[in-house]
Order: structure tokens, then sequence, then C-alpha cells
């Protein structure tokens, strides 16, 4: 399941203010208010809803993005910031529903942040 913050949206509508915008267009299964890659791990743990999920790791934009926002340079663009969301595992199934409020239930601050991980593995791929 892939997370991404509502707060990034601005930033976005800035760089593509004539796109026509809604919520999922990053391709996210849950738009969440703010989500905060500098301040999540791997391995943190979140109630939202009735469900339960882990922080499993960060997204790697893709030409999808390009496609979607009818420009490819949004790729690049999407890799040189921290904004890039978060993937999660589903510990517990359950009913999710707007305005469900995303609660942290354990934080794992020994591992990696996935701003962290995401900045290395730009680095590994030589991404400027």
């Amino acid at each position: 399941m892939y997370g991404y913050s509502l707060k990034h949206y601005n930033y976005w509508k800035s760089k593509y203010p004539n796109l026509e915008w809604s919520l999922g267009m990053f391709g996210e299964n849950l738009t969440i208010d703010d989500l905060d890659e500098t301040k999540i791990h791997i391995g943190d743990t979140f109630k939202v809803g009735n469900a339960i999920l882990e922080v499993t790791q960060h997204r790697e934009p893709c030409y999808k993005l390009g496609i979607r926002f009818d420009n490819m340079r949004i790729v690049k663009q999407f890799w040189n910031t921290t904004m890039c969301g978060v993937y999660f595992k589903v510990l517990q199934t359950g009913f999710v529903k707007a305005d469900d409020t995303f609660t942290r239930l354990s934080s794992d601050i020994g591992n990696l942040t996935i701003a962290e991980l995401y900045k290395n593995k730009r680095a590994e791929k030589g991404i400027e």
C-alpha cells in the first residue's frame, strides 16, 4: 500500500499549475494529511481506521509518473526531493474512511528514515 502526503501536493501544484489536480495523482492508495518522510523510519507502525500499517520502503518514481503528468521531467524532479511517499505492509486489515486519524503506534528510531533511505538510493543511482 502506497501513502503520499497531501501537504506535498502544494509543492507540485506550483510546478504544474495547469494540470487538473485530484487526490491519487501520485498513484497512492492513501492520501495522508501530513506524511513527513524525514520523520518516518523503516519499521514504524501506524493505525488508520481499523487497519495497522508498517513502513517498509520509499517509492522510486518511474516513467508512469511522467505519463500521468504528461511531462517526463517530473521523474527527475521527484528524485530531487525527499517527498517520495511511503510503502506500507498491512499488518491488520480494516475499514479506512476519509477523515480517519493516522496515528503512529511505534517508531523504530534505530532504522533509517524514509528520506535518508531515498537519498542513499538516489546517490547509488547517481541522480543529481
